[in-house]
């Protein structure tokens, strides 16, 4: 299930992960019911200003966002 962060939490989650690269403004961790926060895996800057500036598809960000993720330097 997918969530924002700012959800309640509720018996029927799962495991909760923040996946951003930047920690929430004015949000101490201690707050959130995380179990994890995985700003590793999220698209560079470099990758999602392309993207958000339409200077690539849909299609070429998510592919190069998996082969971002597939690389060694996150295994």
């Amino acid at each position: 299930m997918l969530k924002r962060v700012y959800a309640p939490l509720e018996d029927r989650d799962g495991v909760r992960v923040l996946v951003d690269r930047l920690w929430l403004c004015g949000k101490p961790r201690n707050t959130l019911a995380l179990d994890k926060w995985c700003w590793r895996v999220v698209p560079s800057p470099k990758l999602r200003r392309h993207y958000h500036q339409q200077k690539m598809s849909h299609a070429v960000f998510t592919t190069r966002s998996e082969l971002r993720c597939q690389s060694d330097k996150f295994k």
